[in-house]
C-alpha cells in the first residue's frame, strides 16, 4: 500500500481531482430536505430528540448487532443543499437520483443507468419502508452495477454507502455477501475488488466509528478514489482523459454542421464511397491524439514522480541480486535510488557492485536485467505475478477490445484445431467491403518461445500468457477465406461462451486473442514485405567478400 502521507499519494490525489467530474447521490431523505426551509435542515434537536440518554444502551446493542437503525432520525438526515454546494466548491457536479417509495424497481433501474455515466456513486443504506430488510435497495443496486461492469469488460468503480446507521463493518460485510465477493479486512469498512472499491461511511450524526462531516465528504471521496488509481501509468491515464474531457467541446466546436457539405462532396468522389466513413473516424482520432501529445502527460512519470513512487512505502527495501557471493543481495538507499532513476543502469555505481558498463557484462548486470521488475515490485510491495508479461501485453496490444472485434491488420487468433497462434496481416483496406463469395485473409504463423527467444506475449482466455516469436516470411504464410458477417461487409467475431471466435467459410473456428497496436502491426507487415522483396543473385565470391560494409 502507498502511504497516504507520501508525496506521491498527494500527487495522485491532485490528478484524481482533475479527472473526477460527476457524483450521483441516492438518498430518499434528499427531497425531504428540499421541501423544508433551509434553516430547518440542520435545526436544533427537539425535546424528544434530546432524550438520547434514555436510549443510549439500546444504541450500543444495535451497533453490536451491526447495521440496525440507531433510532435517531437526525442521523439519517441528508442536507442535499449543503452537500451539492460543497461538491460544487470542489469542482464536482453532484446530482440526486429520484427515489420513489412505491416504485423501487423503476428507481433501481434509473440509479443503475446513472451509475454507468457517473464517476462516483453514493447511496444511503436504509430507505423508508425497509425496516424488515435494511439495505435491500442499496445491495440490489450495487449488485446490478457490478454485474453490468463485468459484462462490459470491467471499469474503475467507486461506490460509497453514506449512512446514519451504526456497524459500518457489518454493513460492508452484507454488501460483499450480496455481491458474492470476499469481505476483505475484517476491521475496516471498505473492500477493494480488482478495479472496484466499496466504502461505507457514517453520516455526521450517526455516532459510528467513521463519521464524515458534509464539509469533509468531497475530499474523502477523492481520496478513496485515489486508493484505486494511485500509480505512475494510472496517473498518466487519468490526466490524459481529464484533458480529453476539458477539450471535448473545443473539438466539437470545430465539427459543426457547416462541414457536412464538403464531407458529402468528398464522399461522392470516393471510390468506393464507403471509404469516406473511415476518414470521419480518423479525423476524430487525430484530434484526440494531438490533445494527449500536447498535454505534458510526461510530468506524471518524470524523475520526481518516479522517485516519489518508489519511496512511497517507507518500510520497504530495494535490493539488487548479485552472483558473488552466491544468492547475495545489495541494498540500495533512497538517495542511490534517485541516482539510478536519473541516470539509468549504465551510469549507476555502487561501492558493493562492479561497474556496470564493463564488457563483457558483469554477472549482476544480467541478473538485474532479468530481475529488475521483481526488485521494483518488491520495493513497492506490488502484488500479483506475471508483471513482465502483463506490461508486454499492455505495451503491444490494445487492452480494450470491441465486443465483436473485426478481423483486420494486427488481429491475433488461435487455431482451435491446432492451437497455433496466427497474426493477421491483411491490409485494412482489404478487410472491409468483403465480396459475397468471401475473401482470402493473410496470416503468418508464430513460433512458440524456444532457443531463439520470443518477441510477443499474448494473454489467453485461459488465464495464462503465451510467449511466441513472430518471423514473417513466405514460409510462415497462410491464406484463410472468410465471408463478411458485420457492418461495412467486415468479418466480425461472434461471442461463444466466454470467448469470441471468427468462423471461416468451412465453419472452422479461430479464437480472438487480441489486436496489436498500429505501430507494431505495421512493423510486422513491413518485415514480411522486406522478406518477399529480397532479390537472390549469384555473385563472384571474391567480389562479395570484398564488400566489408555488409559484414
Amino acid at each position: 500500500m502507498i502511504s497516504k502521507e507520501s508525496k506521491f499519494f498527494q500527487r495522485s490525489v491532485d490528478v484524481a481531482k482533475r479527472f473526477l467530474r460527476s457524483v450521483v447521490l441516492v438518498d430518499d431523505r434528499a427531497y425531504e430536505s428540499l421541501d423544508a426551509p433551509p434553516e430547518e435542515v440542520n435545526a436544533p434537536a427537539s425535546p424528544e430528540d434530546a432524550a438520547l440518554g434514555e436510549v443510549e444502551h439500546a444504541r450500543e446493542e444495535l451497533e453490536a448487532e451491526g447495521d440496525q437503525d440507531a433510532g435517531d432520525d437526525r442521523a439519517h438526515a441528508f442536507d442535499v443543499r449543503t452537500i451539492t454546494r460543497l461538491f460544487a466548491q470542489n469542482d464536482l457536479l453532484a446530482t440526486v437520483a429520484p427515489i420513489e417509495v412505491g416504485s423501487r424497481q423503476e428507481s433501481r433501474d434509473i440509479v443503475v443507468r446513472l451509475a454507468r455515466r457517473a464517476d462516483v456513486l453514493v447511496l444511503d443504506w436504509a430507505l423508508a419502508g425497509e425496516e424488515g430488510d435494511r439495505g435491500a435497495f442499496a445491495r440490489e443496486v450495487l449488485k446490478r452495477v457490478r454485474e453490468e461492469d463485468q459484462e462490459r469488460g470491467g471499469r474503475l468503480r467507486l461506490a460509497v454507502v453514506y449512512t446514519g446507521d451504526n456497524g459500518l463493518v457489518a454493513i460492508k460485510n452484507r454488501i460483499c455477501d450480496a455481491m458474492g465477493i470476499g469481505r476483505g479486512n475484517p476491521t475496516v469498512a471498505n473492500v477493494t475488488e480488482g478495479h472496484a472499491r466499496y466504502v461505507v461511511l457514517g453520516k455526521p450524526s450517526a455516532g459510528s466509528s467513521d463519521d464524515v462531516a458534509y464539509e469533509a465528504l468531497p475530499d474523502r471521496i477523492v481520496r478513496e478514489f485515489t486508493e484505486l488509481t494511485a500509480g505512475l501509468l494510472s496517473n498518466v491515464a487519468l490526466r490524459g482523459f481529464a484533458e480529453l474531457r476539458d477539450r471535448t467541446h473545443a473539438v466539437l466546436a470545430q465539427t459543426d454542421h457547416t462541414l457536412d457539405a464538403p464531407y458529402l462532396a468528398h464522399r461522392v468522389h470516393c471510390a468506393p464511397v464507403e471509404a469516406a466513413e473511415d476518414l470521419a473516424v480518423e479525423l476524430l482520432v487525430d484530434e484526440c491524439a494531438s490533445i494527449l501529445r500536447n498535454a505534458n502527460l510526461q510530468h506524471e512519470v518524470s524523475l520526481d514522480a518516479a522517485h516519489e513512487r518508489v519511496i512511497a512505502q517507507e518500510d520497504a527495501r530495494f535490493e539488487i541480486a548479485v552472483a558473488e557471493p552466491p544468492s547475495s543481495r545489495v541494498s540500495v538507499s533512497n538517495e542511490d535510488m534517485h541516482t539510478l532513476l536519473r541516470g539509468g543502469v549504465e551510469n549507476f555505481e555502487h561501492p558493493s557492485l562492479p561497474k556496470f558498463s564493463g564488457t563483457p557484462p558483469t554477472a549482476w548486470r544480467h541478473e538485474f536485467y532479468t530481475n529488475a521488475t521483481a526488485a521494483f515490485g518488491g520495493r513497492m510491495k506490488v502484488r500479483g505475478g506475471n508483471l513482465n508479461e502483463r506490461f508486454s501485453v499492455f505495451s503491444m496490444l490494445l487492452t480494450v477490445s470491441a465486443q465483436e472485434p473485426a478481423l483486420t491488420l494486427g488481429v491475433l487468433v488461435r487455431d482451435t484445431t491446432s492451437t497455433d497462434i496466427l497474426l493477421c496481416l491483411q491490409p485494412r483496406c482489404d478487410a472491409v467491403r468483403v465480396p459475397d463469395d468471401g475473401r482470402d485473409y493473410l496470416f503468418v504463423a508464430t513460433t512458440p518461445a524456444g532457443s531463439l527467444g520470443f518477441d510477443l506475449v499474448v494473454a489467453t482466455a485461459r488465464g495464462r500468457y503465451d510467449r511466441v516469436l513472430v518471423r514473417p516470411s513466405p514460409r510462415t504464410l497462410r491464406l484463410i477465406r472468410f465471408k463478411s458477417n458485420g457492418p461495412h461487409r467486415q468479418v466480425r467475431a461472434v461471442p461463444d461462451r466466454d470467448r469470441s471466435v471468427f468462423r471461416d467459410v468451412t465453419n472452422k473456428e479461430y479464437e480472438f486473442l487480441g489486436q496489436l497496436k498500429d505501430g507494431h502491426a505495421q512493423r510486422y507487415a513491413n518485415e514480411l514485405a522486406a522478406q518477399i522483396a529480397r532479390v537472390g543473385v549469384d555473385t563472384f565470391e571474391w567480389l562479395r567478400r570484398s564488400d566489408r560494409s555488409r559484414r
